[in-house]
């Protein structure tokens, strides 16, 4: 049997004596594409450096392609919300089609002189995300959307096993998530996927699965929402409506009465 291309089981992370997650368990088999969501604050970035490998569980254990996260780093491509610096410079004369090369640049290798298969295979990338008539284009000029999309090109330029991608829809007007959507539900097909996001709309980019995080975590293995999940993002909310507890006063052959009925 095919082991979970990622699976965690009992994971607790605490941060100076606090948990910041606690009791996490979730297995993500090959192909599954898994939509992770959680409020600012809880736990999501967390949870992403501890499958990247950045941060290590203070209890219970975690497996990327069956060994420790940061030991198959090559086999993921991971798309940050942004790519610090560059993204806000608006003199860098770097091209999107040279973005797209950066996903094949090996560990103590410098420079931007690539192959002509190195190059058909950037131009591959971007095609997938709809990119390539931009290919020539500054990188610094492209709307939200496309810069974007040219980063997700960027994570499949090499292939990966497993993509995953940090709060792709941030700072990216509607129609851009339109289209970003319809990129992921397109790309994601055959592909192990994790997209993190507080976004709730992503479950329409053709995720498989969601999860929600926030402090501990929830699962369904299809992509909707359980009551569970609406408690765990939002708590749980009593109602106290001033009219039950008038009600409540009232005999019990008149409760079932509106007020204006009982007069």
């Amino acid at each position: 049997m095919t082991p979970p291309v990622i699976d965690i089981c009992d994971l607790t992370f605490a941060y100076n004596g606090q948990d910041v997650l606690s009791d996490i368990s979730l297995a993500v088999a090959e192909g599954q594409r898994l939509a992770v969501l959680g409020p600012n604050g809880g736990g999501k970035t967390t949870f992403l450096k501890l499958l990247l490998g950045i941060l290590r569980p203070t209890t219970g254990t975690i497996r990327v392609f069956d060994e420790e996260p940061g030991r198959n780093s090559s086999r993921i491509g991971y798309v940050p919300q942004r790519l610090e610096g560059m993204a806000e410079r608006k003199d860098l004369p770097i091209l999107v089609r040279e973005v797209a090369l950066m996903g094949l640049i090996a560990p103590g290798r410098h420079g931007f002189r690539h192959s002509r298969e190195s190059i058909r295979q950037a131009e591959a990338a971007l095609d997938q995300v709809e990119m390539l008539p931009l290919a020539g284009r500054r990188f610094c000029e492209l709307s939200g959307g496309q810069k974007q999309r040219t980063l997700i090109a960027r994570a499949l330029v090499s292939d990966p096993a497993l993509l995953i991608l940090d709060e792709p829809t941030a700072n990216i007007d509607p129609q851009g998530k339109f289209c970003l959507y319809e990129v992921l539900s397109r790309i994601g097909q055959g592909v192990t996927s994790l997209v993190v996001s507080h976004d709730m709309s992503i479950l329409a980019a053709g995720v498989t699965a969601v999860a929600c995080v926030n402090g501990r975590l929830a699962y369904s293995p299809e992509p909707r929402l359980t009551q569970e999940m609406v408690d765990l993002l939002y708590g749980v909310h009593r109602h106290t409506c001033p009219l039950d507890a008038y009600l409540r006063r009232m005999p019990p052959d008149l409760a079932g009465l509106s007020p204006l009925e009982t007069r």
